[in-house]
């Protein structure tokens, strides 16, 4: 989708960005509750997000630039743990 209208991007990365916030904010507001134990954790809350892309909007000549070239050769990966994991073992992560 993206590769043949690269100004399709923004309608990903606003879905994209509203669900990282609602995974956040839920397991946020779980967590600041007092009786959290007693209750069923947010969906999200045994989830690792695991989110990578190949080489990100870059086509044609800004492909063949210094820019391009990296980006072409250093995809994206990014992990997004559960709070409750990063908590248990911080000196692991």
């Amino acid at each position: 989708m993206i590769h043949e209208d690269p100004s399709q991007a923004r309608l990903v990365d606003a879905d994209l960005h509203e669900l990282l916030q609602q995974i956040e904010n839920d397991d946020a507001d779980w967590e600041a509750r007092r009786d959290h134990k007693k209750r069923d954790p947010p969906l999200f809350a045994n989830t690792v997000l695991v989110l990578f892309s190949d080489h990100g909007p870059r086509m044609g000549k800004a492909r063949l630039s210094l820019q391009g070239k990296l980006e072409e050769r250093l995809p994206l990966l990014a992990v997004l743990l559960p709070r409750r994991l990063v908590k248990a073992w911080p000196d692991a992560l």
